[in-house]
């Protein structure tokens, strides 16, 4: 081909190449917006949310100071004495409610009361708190030699006086930064033609760029701290690594599915415990012009959490979470709960579920004991002496003593599990059952409270659920509260309030999975980067492959 047509041929190419780099220049940039715009239109909906609560909880105010306005003056005007009595008594429960409304929208969180506070020991004046400890922070060590080696006084030439250095440390920071690893697969021929390449890593999404490690890193930065996707690709940008969360997403759902098997090993493996811990909140489904309502359910022990996110709170959903688990679910009063104990007893152990399609199909029923929360039943009691109530104060006073049992308990144990197992069925026996007697006798005493009030409804749930509650006395592997599982939910809880909940019902599933094991890893003092790439790379050599973090930590303790 002569040079005159091979010119017009590169220069064409190079438009081309020009033109396509414009294109996907345009693609990402309509990309970022589209995320923008989005990341914009949750704002908006959960200022709008925060407003109508706002005006909601701004309008009841009105109403009860409205209400409370008219009490006073019919009280004030009222003659007979029964009348008085009556308006008296709606008049307390209408201060009440304000005061709790106060309470939860201005007021602290905390439940300790003040006669619970630990007088503190005083300890003498201290300046500093001392270097803290760095274990697992890597030692680099410097060696610093003087300037000048002649002595100043003979002018003898000096030398290292070995064994004698001041010897300071610094903690340091080694910036993250991104690199490309070009893998070059050579290709060895033979002279009879037979030809051999050289294999690569293999990749997480076949064909892509990023390896299974800059996946981990999305998923730890995202579920472990709480970092949006969004908010990543900035600060990656800022780094020297051009992406989009597109892409960070692919890499999280590529990695998702490998972890999948693993994630449902874990749930099993918990319904495995003759003990679990089970509680739920609130997660947001985003979609185009609104969101959805969904739930977190948490199923726990002391070294493992699955979470699953579920459309509903219904008695249906919590079948999901606990298949046909047979052994003790400490839980709130939560109603779900209460209708699925004993349910196998009740119907026969087979659930019949028709589809939306009209056919029939069968699902195990759980058979659980249910034990009830100390924490939830005190709870009411607290808000009605906040609220001005009296008369709660030797109720709470009782239920302080059942945890100053248990907590004396723990300490003679010394860590010992088989011995606290010991003490607890001593100490429970010995102490606990007169407590609970002794608060049973207290609440039948409680005759002239209204039943809407606080302190009306900690009565109920007293008297309701007194089997569940006591359940504790019976089993000393049983402890007094849910906090396990309340102290579980931090971790979605602080995801939700970062980046508001899911974009899809895909999105609520790989959050589930993630969740699920690096707060699990968390509770076994495991490091969820290393546990997470160790499990991609044995999935992605053997396809359903499981690797359970307590398997890990046995590979990984020696």
């Amino acid at each position: 081909m002569s040079p005159e047509r091979i010119e017009p041929l590169q220069n064409l190419a190079q438009v081309k190449a020009v033109a396509l780099a414009l294109f996907r220049e345009k693609l990402v940039a309509q990309a970022e917006r589209d995320k923008a715009q989005a990341a914009l239109t949750e704002a908006q909906a959960a200022l709008k949310l925060a407003q109508a609560e706002k005006a909601s909880l701004e309008q009841e105010t009105q109403v009860l100071l409205r209400r409370i306005s008219e009490l006073t003056l019919k009280l004030a005007k009222a003659e007979s004495r029964d009348q008085q009595l009556a308006l008296e008594l709606e008049l307390q429960t209408v201060q009440q409610r304000l005061a709790a409304l106060n309470q939860d929208t201005y007021g602290s969180r905390s439940e300790r009361r003040p006669v619970e506070k630990k007088e503190k020991k005083k300890k003498k004046a201290q300046r500093g708190h001392g270097p803290t400890p760095q274990l697992k922070l890597p030692v680099e060590q410097l060696h610093h030699n003087p300037s000048e080696v002649t002595c100043s006084l003979c002018g003898e030439q000096m030398t290292d006086w070995e064994g004698h250095a001041q010897v300071s440390q610094e903690i340091t920071v080694v910036r993250r930064s991104f690199k490309i690893i070009e893998h070059h697969a050579h290709t060895f021929r033979c002279t009879c033609t037979n030809l051999k390449t050289a294999k690569t890593p293999d990749r997480l999404i076949p064909g892509g760029r990023y390896s299974v490690d800059f996946a981990v890193e999305v998923a730890i930065e995202k579920y472990a701290d709480h970092q949006p996707l969004e908010r990543q690709v900035n600060r990656m940008k800022r780094e020297g690594l051009q992406v989009t969360s597109t892409t960070l997403w692919d890499q999280l759902h590529a990695l998702y599915l490998l972890a999948l098997p693993t994630y449902l090993a874990l749930h099993d493996q918990i319904l495995e415990s003759e003990l679990v811990h089970a509680d739920e909140t609130t997660w947001r489904l985003m979609n185009k012009g609104g969101s959805k309502k969904w739930w977190v359910w948490g199923v726990c022990t002391p070294l493992a959490i699955c979470y699953l996110l579920l459309p509903s709170r219904s008695a249906e959903a919590a079948r999901r979470v606990f298949k046909d688990y047979a052994g003790t679910v400490m839980a709130d009063g939560y109603a779900a709960y209460a209708k699925l104990a004993g349910e196998r007893d009740r119907n026969g152990g087979v659930q019949m579920l028709i589809s939306p399609e009209g056919e029939l199909s069968t699902q195990l029923s759980p058979n659980f004991k249910l034990a009830l929360c100390w924490m939830h039943a005190r709870r009411p009691f607290f808000k009605a002496e906040k609220a001005g109530s009296k008369q709660v104060g030797e109720g709470l006073d009782i239920i302080g003593q059942l945890y100053k049992v248990e907590q004396e308990t723990k300490e003679a144990a010394r860590g010992d599990p088989e011995r606290l197992l010991e003490l607890r069925k001593r100490d429970r026996a010995a102490k606990s059952k007169a407590l609970i007697d002794q608060l049973y006798t207290w609440a039948a005493e409680q005759t002239r409270v209204l039943p809407k009030t606080h302190f009306g409804r900690g009565l109920a749930f007293l008297e309701k659920h007194r089997t569940e509650l006591t359940r504790f006395l019976e089993d000393p592997k049983i402890p007094l509260d849910n906090g396990e599982a309340e102290r579980g939910m931090r971790g979605p809880v602080l995801g939700r309030k970062n980046h508001y909940g899911s974009r899809s019902e895909r999105g609520t599933q790989v959050a589930a999975v993630f969740y699920s094991l690096i707060e699990t890893c968390k509770r076994m003092q495991l490091d969820p980067r290393s546990y997470l790439a160790a499990l991609a790379a044995k999935a992605m050599t053997e396809k359903g492959a499981v690797l359970l973090p307590s398997e890990f930590a046995e590979v990984t303790k020696d």
